[in-house]
């Protein structure tokens, strides 16, 4: 069993954010999830993902978005 980074409160909100995020725009999934997805590693407490500047836009208008540092 992996032992979590993140507090299962934490990562439960975050993957209910994906889903949600999944059914409603097109996006390619980088990041903790992805490697949680793919091999079953850790759960991730923040959502990285690609976009076309037309979902950006859709985005932006939605959520509060920044460049990280």
């Amino acid at each position: 069993m992996v032992k979590e980074f993140w507090s299962e409160l934490l990562t439960k909100e975050s993957w209910a954010m994906l889903t949600s995020l999944a059914r409603e725009y097109d996006f390619i999934l980088i990041g903790g999830w992805s490697v949680y997805l793919w091999a079953g590693m850790h759960k991730s407490k923040d959502i990285d993902i690609v976009v076309d500047y037309g979902t950006l836009k859709l985005l932006s208008g939605r959520f509060n978005l920044g460049k990280n540092p």
